[in-house]
Formats: C-alpha cells, sequence, structure tokens
C-alpha cells in the first residue's frame, strides 16, 4: 500500500468511526460507492470490523474462565490458586502453588478463542518449545503449557512487581532509571532475536518491573504468527499488535525484529513524556499517522537524554524498517560505540558558556582541542599494534632472561598501544616455515612484524657495565616492507637488580611518549613492572621460559616451570592465568580452576595492565561458559585495543555460545580477513559455520589450516566434516590418519573421534572395540586422563548394549585412573544413574569441585536430574534438567533433558529435542569430546520408534 492509500485510509477511517455504530454500515456503503479502489474499500471494512472488541473473544470459558475460577482451586491437579494477578485480551493470570515442587508459579488461563481453534493452539504450543530455549534475565521463563477440562493453560515464572503501565501512572521514569531500563529493554531483545523469536506486541503492560530488573512478558505467545495462507490485517480477529506500540509494517500484517525495534523505542520515548499521547482519534489513528508521516520523536525527550541514545531512538523509529537497526543487538552495538570525549567536551563548554559562538568558530576549537589530545607520531593511531622482541641477555645471568616480559608487562598498560601476544611467536614462525623452538634474528623480527601488522618493533640489549648494568633499548616503526621506516635509540643505567625494574620503567615510558601518548594517560597508567608482574627476576625468567616452551608447542614442559616461578612469587597474576590455562588443557582441571581463580582474584587486587585485566577477566569468563558476562568485557578489549587479533576471536567463541551465530560469523570472518588467518581463528570460523550448516564454506577453511601447518587439526575439522554429512568412510579415513599421529595426544583424539563416527553411524560394536585398545594405548603412553574420558564413553554403550554390570565397572574405573575431573565425574556419575545405581552416583556427586560457574552449575544440574531419574521421580528430574538446560550453551543438543521428557511421559517436547539432535549433526561434533558416542544414532532410533 502506497502512502498516499494510507493517507487516504486514514481519513476514511476517522470519517466512518465518527458515526455512531448503527450508522457505520451505511457510511460503509457511502464510502464503497464513492471510492474507485475496491482494496482501499475491503481493508478499511476490516479495521472498522477489528477497532472494537467481538463480544464472543471476551467470552469466559466454561470450568476455566477468570469469572469461575477461585482461590483454593486446583488446575491439572497440581496448581493450587491463590489469587488472581490480573485479566487481559489473552485470559487471565494467578498466583498459583505447584504442589508437586512446592514453588509459587504465575498460571495464565488463555482466552476462549484459543481453546476453540485447534491449529492456533498447535502453532501455540510449538512457539513454546522455541521460547522456552531463551534463558534469559529481562525475559519471563515460560515453564509449560497444559489442558485443563480441555482449555489450555500456561505456567510461568512468578514475578513480583509493577508492569510498565501502571509505572507510568506516576509520571515519566527519571533519566538514570531509564537508561537502565533502556539497556535491559534490548538486552532481553537481543537474546530473543538471536534466538528467532520476534515479541510483536512489546508494549508498557508486557513489561514488568521486578525492582531494578525489567522482564518482557508474553514472549512468542503475544499473537500469532502470520504465514502465507493468512490474509489482510486480521487473523482469528484479532489484529497482530497492540495498536498504541506497533510499527507501521505491522498494519499491513508484517512483522520482523525491526518491528519490536521499533515498538521498544516507542516504549522509551513515552517513558520520559510527561503526559500520554494524544489519542483522539483512538489507537488506530495514532496508528495509522505514525505509519503516513515522518515524526520527530528526538522533540518528546528531555535536554538529559545522551546523544547516543536521541540519534538511535530516531533511527530505531524510522517508518521504513529497512532503515532501522536490524535488531536489538545492533541497538546495543550502536549505543555503545565509543564516541570522541574532547569534542563533546568542547561542544558542551560552547554550549553552556560561549551560546552566541558561530559554528565555525565551535569546530575551530573543537579542532584545536582534539589536536592537542592526539598529537602523536604520524606512524601512530590509537591500538598501533607494538611487538617486543625477545630480549638479548648479554650479562650471563639467566635471572634477567624475564626482562622481556617485564617491558611487554609496562608496555601493556596503555590503553592506547595494543601489546603483541609473544604466545602466537610460534604459529608466526611456523608459517615462515621457521622452527618454532628457534630464536629469531633481527630481519626475521621484522618480517614478523610485518606479517603481524604491527607498527612499532622493540630491541633491546642487557649488557654489564661495572657494577651494574646497561639497558640499550632501539624503537623502529615497520612500513610496508621489513626495513625499518624510522627509529630511535635509548640507553640506560642500572646500579643493581632493583634499579633495573626502574630502567625498565624508565624505557617503557619513553617508548610510549615517542610513539605518541600523551602526558595525562602516561600518568594515570605509569605503575612500575615488578608491581604489575612480580618483583622476583628468577620468577620473570621462568615466566618467560615458560612462555617459550608453549609457543613451540611443549605445554606439558612448561607446567613445571610455571610451578617453579610461582613457589618464587606466589602472587604473579599472569603466571597463575597461563598455568591454569594449560592445566585446563591437559584435563587437569581442578587443579587448572583453582589456579585460574586465584588469577582473578589477583587481578582484581592488583593493579594489572587493562590489557592483562580485560584478558584475564574475560577468559575466566569463557573458561566457565559464563558467555553472557565474556561478551562485554571482550566488546571493551575490542574497542580498547583495535589491533589485537586474539581478542575479536574470542568474542565470536563467546557469541557462538549465546546462540549468535549470525554476528559469530561475521566477527571471525572480519578478523581473518584484517589479520589474516590463524588457527585459533580458522577454528572459530569453522565451528561458527557449522552452526549454521554452512558446510559448502568449510572446506576452504580446512585448507587454510593446512596452510597454516596444522595438519593435524585440519584432519580432525575434515573427518569431523565428513561424519556430519554422514560419508562415514571419508570420516573414518582421515580419523584412523590422525590415529596415527606420532604425538601420543593427537593419536588418542583420532581414537577417540573414530569410535565416536563408528557408533554415529550405529556400528556400536565396533566403536566399544576402538574405545577398549584406546583405553590401553592412553595407559600405557601415561595419557590417563584421555583415558578416563574414553572409559565413560565406553561405559555408556555398555550400558545402552544392556551390560548395566560392565558400564557401572567402567564408570568407577574411569573416575579412579583419570584423577577424577568435573567432565569425567559428571559423566561416570550419569552412566551409574542410567543403569541403576542412584546411591553410586550420589556418591560421585558429592566429589564434584565447588567451582562457580555456568559450566559447573549445568553439571551439578545434570547430576542430581540424573539421580532424581533414577529414582522414579521424572517430574522432579524434569524440572533439574530443565533448568540445566537454561543455563547451557546455546549450541548444546541436551540430550539429558530429551530423555526425562520421555520418561515422564512428555512424548511431544522429547520428540522435538530428539528431532533437533537428528537434523542438526553439528551439534555432536562441535562437543564431540564432551557428548555420549552415538548421540545422533540413538536420537533417530528413538524418533523410529
Amino acid at each position: 500500500m502506497t502512502p498516499e492509500q494510507w493517507k487516504k485510509l486514514q481519513e476514511l477511517f476517522e470519517e466512518v468511526t465518527q458515526k455512531p455504530p448503527q450508522e457505520r454500515e451505511t457510511a460503509l456503503q457511502r464510502v464503497a460507492e464513492a471510492v474507485p479502489d475496491p482494496s482501499l474499500v475491503e481493508e478499511l471494512r476490516r479495521l472498522i470490523e477489528h477497532s472494537e472488541p467481538d463480544p464472543e473473544f471476551l467470552r469466559p470459558i466454561q470450568g476455566l474462565g477468570a469469572e469461575t475460577l477461585r482461590p483454593g482451586d486446583v488446575i491439572a491437579g497440581r496448581f493450587e490458586i491463590v489469587r488472581l494477578i490480573s485479566r487481559g485480551g489473552m485470559g487471565a493470570v494467578f498466583e498459583a502453588v505447584d504442589r508437586k515442587l512446592g514453588e509459587p508459579v504465575a498460571i495464565k488461563v488463555i482466552a476462549p478463542e484459543y481453546a476453540r481453534d485447534r491449529k492456533l493452539l498447535e502453532r501455540f504450543l510449538r512457539e513454546v518449545q522455541i521460547a522456552r530455549r531463551v534463558s534469559h534475565p529481562n525475559i519471563c521463563r515460560i515453564h509449560d503449557l497444559g489442558e485443563h477440562a480441555g482449555a489450555p493453560y500456561l505456567t510461568m515464572e512468578l514475578l513480583e512487581g509493577e508492569t510498565l503501565a501502571t509505572r507510568l501512572e506516576h509520571g515519566p521514569v527519571p533519566l538514570e532509571e531509564w537508561e537502565n531500563l533502556a539497556r535491559q529493554l534490548f538486552d532481553g531483545l537481543a537474546a530473543a532475536h538471536a534466538a528467532g523469536i520476534v515479541h510483536r506486541d512489546l508494549k508498557p503492560s508486557n513489561l514488568m518491573l521486578a525492582g531494578p530488573r525489567l522482564v518482557i512478558l508474553d514472549f512468542g505467545l503475544a499473537r500469532p504468527v502470520l504465514n502465507q495462507e493468512d490474509r489482510g490485517l486480521t487473523h482469528s480477529g484479532m489484529l497482530v499488535g497492540t495498536l498504541d506500540w506497533m510499527a507501521p509494517e505491522q498494519l499491513m500484517g508484517e512483522h520482523d525484529e525491526r518491528s519490536d525495534v521499533y515498538s521498544a523505542a516507542l516504549i522509551l520515548v513515552r517513558m520520559l513524556k510527561q503526559k500520554p499521547w494524544e489519542n483522539s482519534g483512538g489507537g488506530l489513528v495514532n496508528a495509522l499517522r505514525r505509519a503516513t508521516s515522518d515524526t520527530d520523536f528526538r522533540k518528546f525527550l528531555p535536554p538529559g537524554v545522551p546523544a547516543r541514545w536521541r540519534s538511535v531512538l530516531q533511527r530505531c523509529l524510522e517508518r521504513e524498517p529497512a532503515r532501522r537497526p536490524a535488531n536489538a543487538r545492533t541497538v546495543l552495538d550502536l549505543v555503545a560505540r565509543p564516541r570522541n570525549m574532547a569534542a563533546v567536551s568542547v561542544s558542551r563548554f560552547v554550549q553552556g558558556r560561549a551560546p552566541r559562538i558561530s559554528a565555525a568558530i565551535a569546530f575551530f576549537l573543537a579542532l584545536i582541542f582534539v589536536g592537542f589530545r592526539y598529537l602523536r607520531h604520524p606512524g601512530f593511531q590509537t591500538g598501533s599494534l607494538i611487538m617486543v622482541a625477545a630480549a638479548n641477555n648479554a650479562t650471563g645471568e639467566t635471572r634477567f632472561d624475564g626482562i622481556t616480559s617485564a617491558l611487554r608487562a609496562d608496555l601493556a598498560q596503555s590503553s592506547d598501544l595494543n601489546v603483541w601476544d609473544n604466545q602466537r611467536l610460534g604459529e608466526a614462525l611456523r608459517l615462515m616455515r621457521s622452527d618454532r623452538a628457534s630464536r629469531p634474528d633481527a630481519k626475521k623480527w621484522r618480517e614478523i612484524a610485518l606479517r603481524e601488522h604491527a607498527t612499532f618493533l622493540v630491541f633491546s640489549t642487557l649488557s654489564p657495565l661495572g657494577d651494574g648494568y646497561a639497558l640499550e633499548v632501539r624503537a623502529e616503526e615497520i612500513g610496508s616492507a621489513p626495513e625499518p621506516v624510522e627509529s630511535w635509540d635509548r640507553t640506560l643505567h642500572a646500579t643493581g637488580p632493583n634499579a633495573l625494574f626502574d630502567a625498565v620503567h624508565e624505557v617503557a615510558r619513553w617508548i610510549r611518549s615517542t610513539a605518541g601518548e600523551n602526558a595525562v594517560d602516561l600518568s594515570a597508567y605509569n605503575r612500575a613492572p615488578q608491581d604489575i608482574t612480580t618483583s622476583s627476576w628468577e620468577a620473570l625468567q621462568l615466566f618467560d621460559e615458560a612462555q617459550g616452551l608453549s609457543a613451540a608447542g611443549s605445554d606439558t614442559e612448561a607446567i613445571p616451570v610455571l610451578e617453579r616461578a610461582l613457589q618464587l612469587d606466589p602472587e604473579f597474576a599472569m603466571a597463575r592465568m597461563r598455568l591454569g590455562d594449560i592445566l585446563n588443557a591437559q584435563y587437569r582441571s581442578e587443579e587448572g580452576f583453582a589456579n585460574w581463580r586465584q588469577a582473578v582474584d589477583l587481578a582484581r587486587r592488583q593493579h594489572l595492565s587493562e590489557h592483562e585485566r580485560l584478558s584475564i577477566e574475560s577468559r575466566y569468563a569463557l573458561e566457565i561458559r559464563d558467555f553472557r558476562n565474556a561478551e562485554p568485557v571482550l566488546r571493551e578489549w575490542v574497542s580498547k585495543f583495535p589491533n589485537d587479533p586474539l581478542a575479536p576471536r574470542l568474542l565470536a567463541s563467546a557469541l557462538l555460545g549465546q546462540g549468535h551465530s549470525d554476528e559469530a560469523v561475521a566477527i571471525a570472518q572480519s578478523a581473518q580477513n584484517r589479520f589474516g588467518p590463524t588457527v585459533f581463528g580458522t577454528s572459530i570460523l569453522i565451528r561458527a559455520l557449522a552452526s549454521q550448516n554452512r558446510v559448502a564454506e568449510i572446506e576452504p577453511q580446512i585448507q587454510a589450516l593446512e596452510r597454516l601447518s596444522a595438519h593435524s587439526l585440519a584432519l580432525m575439522f575434515r573427518g569431523m566434516l565428513a561424519a556430519m554429512q554422514e560419508d562415514y568412510d571419508s570420516a573414518a579415513r582421515a580419523f584412523r590418519e590422525l590415529a596415527a599421529s606420532p604425538s601420543a595426544a593427537v593419536a588418542s583424539r583420532g581414537v577417540g573421534l573414530l569410535a565416536i563416527s563408528e557408533a554415529d553411524r550405529g556400528a556400536l560394536d565396533v566403536a566399544r572395540t576402538i574405545l577398549r585398545d584406546g583405553i590401553t594405548k592412553d595407559r600405557a603412553a601415561g595419557q590417563e586422563g584421555l583415558a578416563s574420558q574414553k572409559a565413560v564413553a565406553l561405559a555408556f554403550l555398555e550400558g545402552q548394549a544392556g551390560n548395566k554390570v560392565s558400564a557401572r565397572a567402567l564408570a568407577e574405573q574411569a573416575v579412579s585412573i583419570g584423577g577424577a575431573s568435573p567432565q569425567v565425574i559428571l559423566g561416570s556419575a550419569t552412566v551409574l544413574a542410567r543403569n541403576g545405581d542412584a546411591a553410586g552416583a550420589a556418591r560421585l556427586a558429592k566429589r564434584f569441585p565447588s567451582i562457580a560457574g555456568p559450566k559447573f552449575d549445568v553439571a551439578r544440574l545434570r547430576m542430581d536430574g540424573e539421580i532424581a531419574a533414577a529414582r522414579g521421580d521424572y517430574r522432579k528430574a524434569v524440572g533439574l534438567l530443565e533448568r540445566a538446560a537454561q543455563q547451557d550453551r546455546a549450541y548444546d543438543p541436551r540430550q539429558y533433558l530429551a530423555r526425562a521428557l520421555d520418561l515422564a511421559g512428555d512424548r511431544d517436547r522429547a520428540r522435538l529435542d530428539y528431532q533437533r539432535i537428528a537434523d542438526t549433526p553439528w551439534l555432536i561434533w562441535d562437543l564431540v569430546e564432551e557428548e555420549w558416542p552415538g548421540t545422533r544414532f540413538f536420537a533417530k532410533q528413538h524418533l523410529k520408534k
């Protein structure tokens, strides 16, 4: 419909609705005779019909209507009504007590047309399944949908508070509170949009204020989704949305994420108005007015609203959906974009103190101010990458080998400079076809700097000088060739080891100043290197040695070196983090996380560099799978250190963990294009592409791994890709080649993957034989952790084959040989519970480490749920495992929940989960080392029953 048609429709609607109801049909007939466009007349007729509520719509359901339910009534033999909370067009909401779980819930009794329209009810059931997968603090959690006396009801999280609509009756929301609520609103919407859910009916009465928390109600249930068979603006007698808050396109029966963005922005504008909207012509008239004419909504915003919110809200409220932000996540990104604070400061000065200064003069002042702030070396820009080459220690004292780490840590205090991570040295040398354990000379360092897009390269030499030391430093600017464009030299003297720390600090200040960092920032972030690392040169030397071993691929050898460093200085935060990282990779999770937690505590107590703080906080959050809290820290890291190639890749991983696969692919691909392929970055991109089933784009990335000399990893992904496509013979060839690796760890992984592939195709006996042989080889090679994982997998398959005694014995064996890692305890407890030993499972569950974080919370809930199921309490099991699923990774297959639902008799929901597993093989292969062998095969078997 054209804007001219909309305008004409609005005029006709106002003309007809001004007539008394009994005269409207006559008025419509006159319009039909006078207007030559029959589609316009038909649309007008539909709008008139639905501008007044249908009396049938408000009729209560016999036996279960809002009029008949009273406190003390029990629905479905389980939910005892406590009180009526509210009534609305969709039905009535009551507070109730779940007699089985002893917990309060909200229960919504669905309105009549939903009960009478079976197809609509089935559609809602599907939407509930989708909505229940979204777990977010700003979205009301939906528990279940059921029937009582032939009528549907819905149970939800019970919230204490008031709706935003009630809150607005008392006046506008204060600005400070408003911005907090605005972020929460878009944060909740972003989680839903990432899961493919559009609300369609956002309005103040659907937003609950539970203390400081904003919660979106009725997600996925507010109105039905129109499909290609629907016609016009109506469906089952209802408009899709609430007129006062709907986006213009919703009048035409269209809606997507951008419609929610519009409605949310409209609500936020209303929250700041002294008076409600004018409603002289009714909600539809206002909706038509917004659809046919542009409105500058910024005039409704008070002066104190931040400028970034003003411009973003105006974009959200564009009439044309194409001109709005694509979704709620985009809105948050736009609001979070850093602004030039110098220009803002000048602007405020001009506005507040010199209102008559011309725009040209104001602009000139801003340029001067910004010029002073960013008067730098021509080659420097904020976020420029600086590389610190390994120092040449000519003193003969090995304790000073750690001087490179001291200088790097001191430089990393700068939020303007971006210090290259020396852990990338091994990969950089491999790309250059050089020995990873070799020591690069100056020429090779310059080539590495060019390949890594570094702006500055720092060389240093420490020499003896009388009773002290001389520290000679050269800083080079790298251009488009591996030769310096310009260089600067400085020599400092130190009278002893302690004074050498002062010399390093002075060198770092000089480099930062030479690069162009201003005096204000230099003073603000200027702690001595011994304060942000360690005061022990010996500990620093050991840390540097461990970093070199890790970069050369010798993580196992790096562990005792780091442990010796921490014996010298237990509060060395960076050494704690690195040790925790390596231990976790070696399946020594309890020790690993103990070191990680200490590193985080030390990072909070000490004044580490901004780069180290962001690195430790975000990477620990990823380790415990706290993806939601990792994301803002990683976005800050990306913003402050734009040339760091690791930060965007970690951000892509965090987004993938939350189910934001579109953005994960975009960010991972952007990092590849900007910084060049790396092994880690390519692996993240492959996982993100697999999550979207973009199979054709994965093979080129596997070839990129081959070019990066990561042959084993390429083989692994190639085998996984083949298994995902059910080409099991090709998968077996790749995994057998991997199993023949001279590296015991790589070979063990190949054996494990081969067993999972065979189980996936249904060759369960073959898989069991492979696992038995693998356990023997792992133990012979001293790979106890890997052996324990295979023992858990074999125990599961034995249980599936009906060999319960063997399954239980293998589960106990797994715990005894593998050091009882959290993953092994979870797997073994699950096997024991599923094979009739609830007491044994409970005993193992008590051994689970008391580590906080979603990864471990999910594991504890899973064990408790499996134990409850083993004891026959299926409803409790479902409740516990639903909570686990809410906190689990967005891409986890959740076989545990499907099984519990099936045991509890909820076959429809179980079937949906099993179908998801069967249809999306990447769910299994992305988590191949944590999932049961044959998960997809068993899901298919279940669906055939």
